[in-house]
């Protein structure tokens, strides 16, 4: 005959199996203790599902129920520390870690789309990691390869192209065929992919290795014209962004002119000259003017406030002028006299 417990656990086991795991926990006995270790556990989406299963009636309801935020914040805190602890590890290149972190928060939490998507993301840097790694090992290879080639040569010379000689060189030059292919395998990839600056480094190699594979510098010649065709495009386009930008800088300059911000107008000035030298040499000129100007009156003022005694204030005017003509011999002298002066009165003062 089955006992009543027996009965008791067949219910609850068909439970489960009809409304979920939610439902089935939250009809288990101590529930606040169960959802306690669960947040405890970190296992943050068990406790919530089961408190949004449990009976209105039931009495942890409303308990449990002014605990949903609190869960839910720790939660959220949980995921950004685990993605923070992760994306150091991934910056150092600790693959591995990152891995069994993640997949631990991930079985806490199956259904965190964010850890999920770093878990691929590992997966995907991991991989591009190992596939770098074996490219520098590759070029470093084959460009060993080509530094010994003409040792090698001279040995087959010297011994007269004896049997060891011979064996010795097929070896070598089996290893340059086979290292010439693998990059080539590598730059053709890279090719198909525009990933040009690593195509290139592959094949100016492998075209080293085996200069008369008509395969190899085929490829070699599409990846330089390629690249050729992409910086003519960048630079248009840089052109033609500069182009836009000329008004705008013409305007900067004539208000920064106005506002007599000459430092300013040399900023501007230097843009003009990196988008049109020539056109921007009459602004340096009326700019140049300008300085040669205000530097000779800020050389007066200060001069007029040396003369009266007030040190520190013509110091501090021909230091302006000093911005404007930092290499101006005349400056710099005085500028040296009046804090000679100043240091003068300060041990005459002690």
């Amino acid at each position: 005959m089955i006992t009543q417990r027996i009965k008791t656990g067949i219910a609850l086991v068909i439970l489960a199996a009809s409304t979920g795991c939610a439902s089935f926990y939250a009809q288990m006995p101590n529930v606040e203790q169960r959802i306690e270790a669960w947040v405890h556990a970190h296992k943050y989406e068990r406790a919530l599902n089961t408190i949004d299963a449990l009976d209105p009636e039931h009495d942890a309801h409303d308990n449990l129920a002014d605990r949903v935020d609190e869960i839910r914040e720790k939660r959220r805190n949980y995921i950004s520390n685990i993605q923070e602890k992760a994306g150091s590890l991934m910056d150092r290149q600790q693959w591995g870690r990152a891995a069994a972190l993640l997949d631990g928060a991930i079985e806490n939490l199956p259904h965190a789309p964010a850890l999920k998507a770093q878990r691929e993301a590992i997966e995907k840097r991991r991989r591009e990691s190992i596939r770098q790694s074996e490219r520098k090992i590759l070029l470093a290879r084959g460009r060993y390869l080509l530094t010994i080639r003409t040792w090698e040569k001279k040995l087959m010379k010297d011994r007269a192209g004896g049997y060891s000689a011979k064996r010795r060189y097929r070896a070598y030059q089996q290893e340059v065929d086979e290292t010439a292919e693998q990059l080539y395998k590598i730059g053709r990839r890279a090719y198909e992919k525009d990933n040009f600056s690593i195509a290139l480094a592959a094949m100016r190699i492998s075209n080293r290795l085996c200069p008369d594979s008509n395969e190899i510098g085929e490829l070699l010649s599409q990846i330089r014209h390629k690249i050729q065709t992409e910086l003519a495009e960048a630079r248009s386009q840089k052109a033609a962004e500069a182009e836009k930008q000329w008004p705008m800088l013409k305007d900067g300059f004539r208000r920064a002119m106005a506002d007599r911000d000459l430092a300013a107008a040399r900023r501007i000035v230097s843009e003009m000259a990196g988008i049109h030298p020539e056109k921007a040499g009459k602004y340096n000129a009326k700019l140049e003017q300008h300085i040669e100007q205000e530097v000779r009156e800020l050389i007066d003022r200060g001069q007029m406030l040396y003369g009266k005694g007030h040190i520190r204030e013509a110091m501090q005017i021909w230091q302006a002028a000093l911005k404007l003509k930092p290499e101006d011999p005349e400056i710099q002298k005085k500028i040296h006299r009046a804090e000679t002066f100043l240091e003068n009165m300060d041990r005459w003062g002690e």
